[in-house]
């Protein structure tokens, strides 16, 4: 079981217009249910396809994120096919594609929203220390900063999607 601390920040993006000029690295598509949440807990499951392998492989996995905001803990493992459409329910998915790039010397991660969240693009931004993450210089192409904002958290944005009573307590706190 594979844990360790997650440091990033995010930010929304207004266009996506930019990112051509950006080395894309990889795409996949994502597909993930909750099954436990909290205010500072998830659990979920996701399948990702891999877009950049030439039979498009998919892989399933089951994670539990602690805390909030800029520094989270991560733990995860892959799970097989048949334990991953046991686990998830009757519910609408958040399916999304996420392009990595590099863009000087950072990883980014662009989310790219389908279905009810249709033109929702969110930046991740991956650092080594909280003090990178401090430092870092904003791009004048991204957007305002949500990575204190709840109500963008994965968790929140599906139980808003599934009409689940619980996103406006998860949102409040």
């Amino acid at each position: 079981m594979g844990q360790a601390k997650k440091i990033d920040r995010k930010f929304l993006v207004e266009s996506d217009y930019l990112l051509k000029s950006l080395d894309l690295v990889s795409i996949d598509l994502v597909e993930q249910f909750y099954i436990g949440f909290g205010v500072d807990e998830e659990v979920r499951i996701r399948s990702v396809e891999d877009h950049a392998s030439e039979d498009h492989k998919v892989t399933h996995y089951l994670s539990i994120k602690k805390g909030r905001g800029m520094s989270r803990i991560k733990t995860e493992v892959q799970i097989q096919e048949s334990t991953y459409k046991q686990l998830y329910e009757n519910l609408t998915p958040i399916v999304k594609k996420r392009l990595f790039y590099d863009y000087c010397g950072h990883h980014l991660t662009i989310f790219k929203y389908f279905g009810k969240l249709e033109g929702l693009i969110i930046v991740k931004v991956e650092f080594d220390s909280e003090e990178e993450a401090n430092k870092f210089d904003i791009p004048h192409w991204f957007s305002t900063e949500i990575t204190d904002d709840l109500s963008y958290r994965n968790q929140n944005l599906y139980l808003k999607i599934n009409d689940i009573n619980e996103y406006s307590m998860l949102v409040a706190n």
